[in-house]
């Protein structure tokens, strides 16, 4: 699992269902973030914000 707990908004993440997803706000918490998704294998998520738990999270990408 990522430590969530530094990542910044603006980092793109790799989600475990494959999606690649922009963070919105990092809740802080060290388990929750707000994403947008912003590509996905289900083409209606993309444009569309969640939150996530930090073990849905497979790697960090980059900055957005």
């Amino acid at each position: 699992m990522i430590n969530v707990i530094s990542i910044e908004p603006g980092t793109r993440l790799k989600l475990v269902t494959g999606a690649l997803a922009e963070v919105m706000e990092n809740i802080g918490d060290g388990q929750w973030l707000n994403i947008r998704y912003v590509e996905a294998d289900d083409a209606s998520l993309v444009g569309e914000e969640e939150l996530v738990h930090a073990s849905d999270v497979k790697a960090i990408v980059g900055e957005g």
